[in-house]
């Protein structure tokens, strides 16, 4: 079976065939007291674009196919290892091929293993070879400020670890249609993955796992998807919608995060299907913008002066289970949090309440249809159906 560089994974569950087996990490690694370095490091090299060979950290200027020779470190003062600066325009962009080689850094804690800029439209970025897969482990991109920064949209990432990196993993940033597939992002000293003012992002069959913050973070962002993929055992949240606005999530897991599973925050006509969300801190998932991920009984506004999230969906989840336990509270929508469907889900063994609705009108416009559950506030507009 592949792994994912030389970190250690427990699995959780194989998928049906044809996808991935999804695993996270059996500890956070001690990177949450880094701090950012600053350097000085010398401008980098140019990578020659004709015989596309790759030995050592450089810029990419033009647009071709490049593949790693060997692994890549930087000097020990530090920096970016690969920055992709070509203008690309329409079409197939730059082509970066690992082969399975890793990419670290020489002073943790600076500069950006792989930085694509927003002139690289389309760029490809594949762990191995031909996109076959790798044979034995997926290249590790680690030590550094960053892991992988992308600014250009409809860029591909597949089949890479990244880890041990001193802030975010993977940051996605006003990057529309880019794609994340078979990424396994962990022990990161921020967020797993971060994707900020995009549109259109996809994270297919990945893992944003163990990292100190949230294994995967939409922040501004609409029109995504997380799918098939697992966010557990993160330092705050599994995953988390922030000020961000029809998304959908699927088939996803978020367990034995140490706040929440899931946190809606100032977010609305988001899709949430097929989750388990298990074993949190606090809620499975959350519908409003306290701190705890738990309903305070305050909106938005008051607490963080946006507005709050309605008209999302959570639909055909489980939030406790008899595998990884309860949750503080199953399922969870603060003050303000209105017109929001809760239908067909399981919330059992939750240590406090299984479903938790804190508007003072009771339920507000929010409907509960067809759940299982044990107990429930306000009893007087949520009943159990099964």
């Amino acid at each position: 079976m592949k792994t994912h560089s030389s970190i250690e994974w427990v699995p959780v569950r194989s998928r049906a065939a044809g996808r991935v087996s999804v695993y996270v990490i059996a500890a956070i690694a001690a990177v949450a007291g880094w701090a950012l370095t600053a350097t000085s490091a010398a401008a980098l090299p140019v990578c020659d674009p004709l015989s596309g060979i790759i030995t050592a950290c450089c810029a990419i200027n033009s647009k071709a196919f490049y593949q790693l020779a060997n692994s890549l470190m930087t000097a020990p003062t530090g920096g970016d290892c690969i920055d992709v600066n070509a203008t690309t325009g329409a079409g197939q962009g730059v082509v970066l091929q690992l082969n399975g080689f890793n990419i670290g850094s020489g002073l943790p804690g600076s500069g950006i293993g792989i930085n694509i800029a927003a002139t690289a439209v389309g760029t490809v970025v594949d762990g191995c070879a031909d996109n076959q897969g790798c044979a034995s482990a997926s290249p590790l991109v680690s030590g550094f400020a960053f892991g992988v920064v992308n600014h250009a949209a409809r860029s591909v990432f597949n089949d890479l670890s990244v880890a041990f990196n001193a802030h975010a993993g993977v940051r996605n940033d006003t990057a529309n249609k880019a794609l994340f597939n078979d990424m396994v992002v962990t022990a990161n000293g921020s967020n797993g993955f971060a994707i900020v003012n995009s549109k259109a992002a996809r994270v297919y069959e990945s893992v944003g796992s163990g990292n100190f913050k949230n294994g995967i973070k939409l922040e501004s962002s609409r029109e995504s998807f997380i799918v098939d993929s697992s966010a557990n055992f993160n330092g705050r949240n599994g995953l988390v919608l922030f000020a961000s606005n029809s998304n959908t999530l699927d088939d996803t897991f978020c367990n034995v995060n140490m706040v929440g599973g899931l946190a809606i925050k100032s977010s609305s006509f988001n899709s949430t299907e097929s989750l388990t969300c298990s074993g949190n801190g606090a809620a499975g998932v959350n519908i409003g913008c306290s701190p705890g991920s738990v309903p305070v009984g305050a909106n938005c506004g008051s607490l963080l002066g946006l507005p709050d999230g309605v008209q999302n969906s959570i639909v055909d989840s489980t939030f406790g289970d008899g595998v990884f336990g309860g949750n503080a509270i199953g399922i969870g929508i603060d003050l303000g949090g209105t017109e929001n469907i809760v239908a067909h889900n399981s919330a059992f063994f939750n240590t406090i309440l299984d479903m938790q609705d804190a508007n003072t009108i009771p339920c507000d416009s929010n409907v509960y249809w067809d759940s299982g559950f044990g107990t429930s506030s306000p009893g007087s507009c949520i009943f159990p159906s099964f």
